[in-house]
């Protein structure tokens, strides 16, 4: 089945990879091409609507996954302590925008942090 995306029910998005930032156009990725169309036409992104209705009100068309997920999520649990899941999940979020934050931005952002004053570096 093709990806789409369907805005305020009058606004459609085709073509879609996935649901990363460099899927959906926001931020360059490392693809060699990556269209997406915008379909401004409420009669386009109505067909959309139906089509995701019909697959979504058909069981022949789609799987309950909830109890895979339930079992996935309990071994996640059993094997890892409720601290390290928060700090994984907090890493995955968040490792993409500190890398990004250079050092000179991290030691201004210190000043304003009390507390911080510690970790300013000498000049």
């Amino acid at each position: 089945m093709q990806q789409f995306a369907v805005i305020n029910d009058r606004i459609a998005y085709t073509q879609l990879q996935g649901f990363t930032t460099a899927d959906l156009g926001y931020e360059q990725g490392n693809s060699i091409s990556s269209f997406v169309n915008r379909l401004n036409d409420n009669s386009d992104a109505e067909q959309y609507m139906q089509l995701f209705d019909s697959i979504w009100n058909n069981p022949n068309q789609r799987q309950d996954v909830t109890d895979a997920i339930h079992e996935h999520i309990a071994t996640v649990y059993a094997e890892n302590s409720p601290a390290r899941i928060y700090f994984l999940i907090l890493y995955n979020l968040f490792a993409n925008f500190l890398d990004d934050i250079s050092e000179d931005v991290s030691t201004q952002r210190s000043h304003r942090i009390p507390g911080y004053e510690s970790l300013e570096k000498p000049v």
